[in-house]
């Protein structure tokens, strides 16, 4: 904690990691903490009018989750894309969300795009524009995280069929021959893709984020907490450091430093 908190010489050595994990449990919880130190700015550079703003407190819950969409995608950029010329991506959509009503609302179904590459834990998630599934919007959403002379495995979904116009080797299941649903000839399968729904759906139902408003920045949340849970990365460490990440690159496009 000596490196992340600047605060007091007490808070420094009573805040341990192993009691950070146990009392900093929930979001309230961890803002508290942040503020009563000093981690998170009372004000930030408006974007529009290039003059300070008051960050209010029901704000500083959404600055939260906003500093870590911009940090995971940021460093998801720098990472670049996955594949190549011979490596293989498992690619798969899954729709999140139920058709029930709850007192007359209806719950938002969102179609989501999964992609992963052979031997790599780097899962990309993308939410389908428009919660459309057709060629022009997948392929996009494909070219944004897939090298071109990537081997993409999908089902037989008919939007996919022109991925070799775009420099794809496309290979295809069949989940409808009765013989071998998970597979086709050659050990050609997307399980992997597959099996990483069942896993996300649960972050979701848990926290009940199916009914948020800002559905996609809730994937990007997931992405980043599994990023760090495969690194063993302490999840409130690593806040802070997305906090400190977005505040120096907040700074740098004021003082006109940043270039992205």
């Amino acid at each position: 904690m000596y490196e992340i908190a600047n605060g007091t010489r007490s808070t420094r050595f009573e805040w341990s990691l192993m009691r950070v994990g146990t009392e900093l449990r929930t979001h309230e919880q961890g803002v508290r903490f942040a503020e009563e130190n000093g981690l998170i700015p009372s004000e930030q550079m408006c974007p529009v009018h290039k003059v300070p703003k008051t960050i209010r407190k029901g704000d500083k819950f959404g600055y939260c989750g906003e500093a870590v969409v911009i940090y995971q995608l940021d460093h998801q950029h720098e990472q670049g894309k996955i594949g190549g010329p011979g490596k293989i991506v498992q690619i798969d959509e899954s729709k999140f969300g139920r058709r029930k009503y709850n007192k007359g609302r209806r719950v938002e179904e969102h179609w989501v795009l999964g992609m992963v590459e052979d031997g790599s834990e780097d899962i990309r998630l993308e939410v389908s524009p428009d919660n459309l599934r057709t060629a022009d919007i997948l392929i996009l959403l494909i070219q944004k995280h897939v090298a071109e002379g990537s081997i993409v495995r999908t089902h037989c979904w008919q939007a996919y069929d022109a991925l070799p116009n775009f420099g794809y080797v496309h290979q295809k299941v069949n989940h409808s021959d009765d013989t071998n649903p998970f597979g086709s000839e050659g050990g050609v399968h997307t399980q992997r893709i597959e099996s990483q729904w069942s896993v996300v759906k649960r972050f979701f139902y848990e926290a009940n984020y199916n009914h948020t408003a800002n559905f996609a920045d809730v994937i990007v949340e997931y992405m980043w907490r599994r990023t760090i849970q495969k690194q063993e990365k302490d999840p409130f460490v690593s806040l802070i450091d997305a906090i400190k990440y977005v505040h120096i690159v907040e700074e740098l496009k004021v003082t006109g430093y940043w270039a992205w």
